[in-house]
């Protein structure tokens, strides 16, 4: 009787309330936008610090990306940009599109 009465007790829902989810500006959609070019993340290059004491092969990529009026910059320690077609451009620390 009392697992009955237990059972009772957590079979009743408080009401919530519910609210418009509020999408926030800066968010990306969850559908990437297709045809922007694409920064490589190659030549990797060796690095020794606090992380990698023995050394360690990195990697080159975005450290920051932003939206400035209707273009979108991106900087960081990348050296290429790759278009949609293939084509590899030699873009070093900062492509804008």
């Amino acid at each position: 009787m009392a697992v009955l009465g237990i059972l009772g007790v957590l079979g009743v829902a408080a009401p919530m309330a519910t609210a418009d989810v509020v999408v926030h500006p800066s968010l990306p959609p969850e559908l990437p936008a297709r045809g922007y070019p694409v920064i490589r993340k190659t030549p990797t290059y060796f690095t020794v610090n606090a992380n990698c004491r023995n050394g360690c092969t990195v990697p080159r990529g975005v450290s920051a990306t932003d939206q400035s009026g209707r273009f979108i910059v991106s900087g960081g320690d990348f050296y290429e940009v790759e278009l949609q077609d293939g084509t590899v451009l030699q873009q070093k620390y900062f492509a804008a599109w």
